[in-house]
């Protein structure tokens, strides 16, 4: 009884965290962006788009941090938008589902 309690623990621990967040990167117009999918595991996710980016959202799902090349470090949480104070190319991302 107590290994099959476990792994069904096991199993839906793995299945809380078995999803991507899709985040959008808005540029200085409405036709400049690009999306992306980040893993819930906490996994540092190198961006290499050169697009100086303005503003960062996502629909929902996740608690994600980005941190542009300046140093700039922006935070969004579940259906969220956030402007950058300074406009740069993004560096990294990660995400949780907390």
């Amino acid at each position: 009884m107590r290994a099959t309690f476990l792994s069904a623990l096991s199993l839906l621990t793995l299945s809380a965290a078995a999803f991507n967040v899709s985040v959008t990167f808005h540029g200085a117009t409405e036709d400049e962006s690009y999306s992306l999918l980040f893993p819930t595991d906490t996994t540092a996710v190198q961006i290499d788009n050169p697009m100086i980016v303005y503003s960062i959202s996502s629909p929902g799902g996740g608690f994600c941090t980005f941190v542009g090349v300046e140093g700039e470090d922006v935070v969004i949480f579940a259906e969220d938008e956030e402007t950058l104070t300074t406009p740069q190319a993004m560096k990294w991302g990660s995400c949780d589902n907390n």
